[in-house]
């Protein structure tokens, strides 16, 4: 509660000096969708370049639109997908603050200290990037889970990290301290009061918090609508994102075999883009398509590929996940000694004690494994841990 509090007063005093923008939109629709155009035609012409090339022609699209964010998320994909970040990391390093390229690249580098967990270095970046990059909700998403996951939170931040942020709409700030808190519905009600929004990464979170809330139906308007908006701006990574989305809520709604051939289609269509995120993303649907299916061969592979990817690009929590599903899967085919191996990496990746849901589920799995193996007293203290954990989600 008072974190959310604290994330919450960090950009309260806008609502009376500068107002409330639901987003931030730099240019015309044509400016966007233009730049969009070229960049996504640029990533569909890679098929033929190495890792290399690829890195290069990334840079120097980046040297030509140097405040546009979405070519240095991707080259920050390419690097780790290649195994070079750390070259990534030396260049921006030497990025200085006359440099229009400054504020991204400081994003891209506190990024990467807080997967080193070098806090302090990632806590300086961020605040340089909050006052050099163009501002975007991306980038504010990114530093307010930083700050919720790390604990940094105190009025000498707040103080700190308020500086150089324009527009910025209190609500939706509100609306994403509920969900990283696990309070989807509550999330999904404020984020309402903003609707409709124009920011994908807005519509990102709002799809998220009411999907979790369990309003499959609804998601899935969301993510329609969000995909028209993404079409109308050309953006072609949250075309495929929503796409995916609205697959996921058609399967829960209408069965697996409703969304296959989409399915099929949207896969040849991220490897075109070589979008190694998405694509994981994607195989981590595919195993719990194949788990709702009973298909527990398949769903073990696909769950293990999706795990070591999402460590691959750095995303701890989505690994942390997917190790949890491979552990479960274990677990019902009775390998208990390698489920509970497995449990044991998901826990090694969960970087803090405020992640409810996914240790929720963690030590109630414990519970179910020591029980079938009669070990009562061990059962019942998991699952009495796991009780605790699910009454701290909100939900």
């Amino acid at each position: 509660m008072l974190k959310r509090f604290l994330l919450i007063s960090l950009f309260l005093f806008y609502q009376n000096c500068v107002g409330l923008s639901n987003d931030f939109i730099h240019g015309n629709i044509f400016e966007i969708f233009n730049t969009n155009n070229i960049f996504y035609a640029k990533i569909e012409s890679w098929s033929k370049l190495s890792t290399y090339e690829q890195s290069d022609s990334l840079k120097n699209f980046i040297a030509a639109h140097p405040t546009y964010f979405p070519a240095y998320l991707k080259l920050e994909e390419r690097s780790l997908v290649s195994n070079r970040i750390n070259e990534l990391m030396k260049h921006f390093k030497k990025v200085d603050t006359e440099n229009p390229q400054y504020g991204n690249a400081q994003w891209m580098l506190a990024r990467h200290y807080n997967f080193l967990r070098d806090y302090k270095k990632a806590k300086y970046s961020y605040e340089q990037a909050l006052l050099f990059a163009q501002p975007c909700y991306e980038l504010i998403f990114d530093y307010l889970s930083f700050l919720w996951r790390t604990d940094l939170l105190s009025l000498k931040l707040i103080n700190q990290s308020i500086q150089g942020m324009q527009n910025v709409n209190t609500v939706i700030v509100k609306s994403y301290a509920h969900l990283l808190s696990s309070e989807y519905e509550l999330a999904s009600n404020i984020f309402k009061s903003c609707y409709p929004f124009k920011d994908l990464s807005v519509w990102r979170q709002y799809y998220i918090s009411v999907y979790k809330s369990g309003d499959i139906s609804r998601a899935l308007e969301i993510s329609e609508e969000a995909n028209k908006i993404a079409q109308k701006y050309g953006d072609q990574y949250y075309q495929n994102l929503f796409l995916l989305s609205s697959l996921k809520c058609r399967s829960w709604l209408f069965g697996s075999h409703a969304i296959l051939q989409e399915l099929e289609v949207l896969e040849n269509n991220l490897e075109s883009f070589d979008d190694f995120r998405l694509l994981n993303n994607l195989l981590k649907f595919k195993a719990d398509l194949a788990n709702s299916d009973f298909n527990n061969k398949i769903a073990l592979s696909f769950y293990e590929q999706a795990a070591v990817g999402y460590k691959v690009l750095h995303d701890l929590n989505q690994a942390a996940q997917s190790y949890y599903n491979l552990a479960e899967q274990l677990y019902l085919i009775d390998n208990n000694t390698r489920a509970i191996q497995t449990i044991a990496e998901s826990l090694s990746l969960i970087d803090h004690d405020d992640n409810f849901e996914i240790l929720a589920h963690i030590w109630h799995l414990y519970g179910k494994i020591y029980l079938n193996s009669s070990m009562y007293d061990m059962s019942e203290k998991y699952l009495q841990k796991a009780a605790d954990y699910a009454s701290k989600t909100g939900n």
